[in-house]
């Protein structure tokens, strides 16, 4: 009698929870090598500290070096990026700095003194904000120290 309720509640367990296959699950969408590249430096990013800085200082490096291009040939200081835009659209690696540039990330300050602030990151680093000076000088500031400097600046 025991083996006959055996069964049956096997059987009856059986049709109740049934022996459907588990839904398909959605292809993982294929990531690209872009996303894959952005997603990796945000990760070392926030694991190597000195890594953003270094990555911060090397793009305010191709900033300096565009506006001192323009600098050259016209005597002045330029008063944004678009003296530069169009040799920078040519390279891929520049467009990306440019979009940068016009999301805020990295500020151009125009008609700086010399030796005065020619562009700074807007995000902080864990030495604060790197700035670039015209004579090619990375200095950290903090935020506050930053917007005295550029208000004495302007003056």
């Amino acid at each position: 009698m025991t083996a006959r309720f055996a069964i049956i509640a096997l059987i009856l367990a059986v049709t109740l929870t049934g022996c459907r296959r588990a839904p398909p699950q959605p292809a993982p969408r294929a990531e690209t090598a872009e996303e894959r590249r952005a997603a990796n430096e945000a990760g070392f990013r926030k694991y190597v500290p000195v890594l953003d800085r270094t990555l911060v200082m090397k793009d305010l490096e191709q900033i300096h070096l565009y506006l001192y291009t323009a600098y050259t040939s016209s005597g002045k200081w330029p008063k944004d990026m678009k003296a530069a835009t169009d040799m920078m659209q040519r390279d891929p690696e520049m467009r990306k700095l440019l979009a940068k540039i016009e999301d805020g990330t990295y500020v151009i300050v125009g008609n700086p003194p010399e030796g005065g602030i020619l562009a700074y990151c807007t995000k902080e680093t864990t030495v604060g904000l790197i700035s670039v000076s015209t004579g090619k000088d990375f200095n950290q500031h903090k935020p506050d120290e930053l917007q005295k400097l550029l208000a004495q600046q302007r003056r």
